[in-house]
């Protein structure tokens, strides 16, 4: 019997080119990428996606303070055209163990939202998924889909298995209060 040249045993998937970039670093691309965040603990993950033109500015920064992430913002309005088309995902930002005075997770989701409503990008959709309390959140997005999806675990360097508490798609990462924390204790600000 021969078999039919389209079946699926024919057919190769040709995995995507896969980006990753650390921290206050930035990146505008498009076409077939996967675009990985890195590990943000305490750093702000950022990937402001156009679905129609499979085309993504992405950032990683420690802070809002030194004025990298409005500049990242800025010149992606200004490629990005009509931003009531843009998804904008926000991801990280946790408070860490390893760093305790170094981030003040309440301002800089404060300062993140009102950049961002400033440059117009809350006419598009705003998807945060903010990291609990020590946690490490990892993003990624496939612009070939659009999809994103994040995975959240505890904080830990220094564990070989670090406890994943989500792996799933972006949007359905469940929502934390800011002093959250997946081991049960609870910080108060």
């Amino acid at each position: 019997m021969i078999s039919d040249p389209m079946s699926l045993e024919h057919v190769v998937l040709i995995p995507p080119r896969t980006i990753e970039w650390g921290m206050d670093k930035s990146i505008c691309t498009r076409g077939d990428v996967l675009i990985n965040s890195g590990y943000l603990t305490p750093c702000i993950g950022i990937f402001i996606y156009h679905p129609a033109e499979q085309r993504a500015f992405a950032g990683h920064f420690l802070s809002g303070d030194d004025g990298m992430l409005d500049r990242f913002v800025q010149k992606a309005v200004k490629k990005l055209k009509d931003p009531r088309h843009l998804i904008v995902y926000l991801a990280g930002n946790s408070k860490s163990r390893f760093v305790p005075d170094k981030v003040d997770a309440l301002r800089e989701r404060s300062y993140v939202t009102s950049l961002l409503h400033a440059s117009g990008l809350d006419k598009g959709e705003i998807v945060a998924r903010w990291s609990p309390l020590e946690t490490t959140a990892f993003a990624t997005l496939d612009l070939r889909t659009g999809e994103a999806d994040l995975v959240l675990q505890t904080e830990g360097w220094h564990q070989v298995a670090p406890n994943i508490f989500y792996d799933g798609p972006f949007r359905d990462a469940p929502v934390y209060a800011p002093d959250w924390d997946p081991r049960g204790h609870s910080e108060r600000r």
